[in-house]
């Protein structure tokens, strides 16, 4: 699709952007902005493309559809309002429990290719809209290759045609930048000694509308004995008792707040169940199946031990959530006996690499952005009587087009690795 260029001086205008106006999307438009083509574990059927409204006004994509690539048609009423996410899934459902979807569309047709394609969205008229080859290997992100990174666009600004212009994701926005606690080391507790079952039936004490008798108490953890480290003693528990039940209730604001990981970390001596709003989601320790109030775990002296949660979004909802535990000692006549947890949300550095549907690409590649942007836009004007270098000994070659061929050596020079001004500027 022709590209109306402004009408101003050429030689004000950086190579790479020139690049991007002669082959790029236009501003203002329906564009591809990340391609999740080859899961990990594909049997989970986890593929999507996602679309982002770059303009500032809402844009009724109705009637279009993905020629090349997947097949896919967006039904009727389907308005992508201005700076806003839609994806389009091999799997509406399985994506939606993965990440806490709100809008998910699909499934198409199809599967995105691993060893890269062309996809190709028109509009209802049968124009091209937007179109990414993608391919596999560098200049293109490997780690979107099967490592759990998606294709994320850089820039709406940038040419989706090219490989420099996407980065692997990294990690969601919806993570902080640093870890916040839900349920702190050293908090207070709900517990009742276990002396019998906390309730009937024996698991209704996990549920958060549980009514707690007389038979609760307040303690601080770490709650044991004979440690020398616990904040609340049990000085009757050995002899009479080998496990105690433990309440911990927290508030989640919204759903947008909802983390889409959690880490439970753990201080056990000896063993314990945990559950997440009656779920459970961890278990140290002790064997498998339902546990009797007197039942025994391992042996196991304790230490600070930190597990991943993943799919929090399955287990939080908005409002009041639970921590509850069972932890159990080694024996009715054990030395000793102690507990204390902690459940944060782990920064956005620390998780592995994960795609970001539905949400602002992640933190690397807006990092990325900021810094680009400021160096492609900064005023430049072309040095008198120097002649244009060679982009053999030039990595970022200075040259302004005069003429169709001089523009189309610009666009090959800006398709070109060593153009790249991250690599320079890294």
């Amino acid at each position: 699709m022709r590209v109306r260029r402004p009408n101003f001086a050429l030689g004000s205008i950086p190579v790479f952007l020139l690049a991007a106006w002669s082959a790029g999307p236009a501003l203002g438009k329906v564009l591809i902005n990340e391609i999740y083509y080859e899961p990990p574990d594909e049997t989970r059927l986890e593929e999507f493309i996602e679309l982002f409204n770059s303009g500032d006004g809402p844009a009724d994509i109705s009637g279009w559809y993905f020629s090349e690539g997947i097949s896919y048609t967006f039904p009727a009423d389907t308005v992508l309002g201005p700076g806003e996410y839609l994806v389009v899934a091999e799997s509406p459902e399985k994506l939606t429990a993965a990440f806490g979807l709100e809008r998910v569309l699909g499934p198409f047709e199809g599967h995105l290719s691993n060893d890269g394609e062309r996809v190709v969205l028109r509009n209802g008229a049968g124009q091209k809209a937007d179109e990414v080859d993608y391919q596999v290997g560098f200049p293109w992100p490997s780690d979107s290759a099967g490592r759990g990174s998606s294709l994320e666009l850089v820039n709406p600004l940038l040419d989706g045609d090219l490989g420099g212009s996407w980065r692997a994701s990294t990690a969601s926005r919806r993570l902080p930048p640093e870890r916040v606690a839900l349920v702190s080391q050293r908090d207070g507790w709900r517990y009742r000694k276990g002396t019998s079952e906390a309730s009937d039936p024996p698991s209704a004490w996990r549920g958060v509308g549980f009514a707690e008798d007389d038979s609760w108490q307040n303690g601080q953890a770490p709650i044991g004995y004979a440690d020398n480290d616990d904040a609340t003693v049990l000085d009757d528990m050995q002899g009479n008792y080998s496990s105690v039940f433990l309440r911990h209730e927290f508030q989640i604001e919204s759903a947008g707040a909802i983390p889409p990981a959690l880490l439970l970390r753990l201080y056990v001596d000896d063993g314990c169940v945990v559950w997440l709003n009656g779920v459970e989601v961890a278990r140290r320790n002790i064997s498998s199946g339902e546990k009797a109030f007197n039942a025994l775990s391992y042996n196991h002296e304790a230490k600070w031990e930190e597990l991943s949660l993943p799919n929090a979004v399955q287990h939080l909802v908005p409002g009041r959530n639970l921590l509850a535990v069972h932890a159990f000692n080694v024996s009715l006549a054990g030395d000793d006996f102690s507990f204390d947890a902690e459940l944060v949300i782990p920064s956005r550095f620390e998780l592995p690499p994960a795609p970001t549907p539905g949400e602002q690409n992640s933190p690397g590649a807006r990092m990325l952005h900021r810094r680009s942007v400021r160096w492609l836009t900064s005023p430049v004007s072309r040095p008198r009587g120097r002649r244009s270098p060679s982009p053999r000994r030039s990595p970022i070659p200075m040259a302004w087009p005069r003429s169709r061929s001089s523009t189309r050596w610009c666009r090959r020079a800006a398709s070109s690795p060593r153009f790249s001004p991250w690599s320079r500027r890294s």
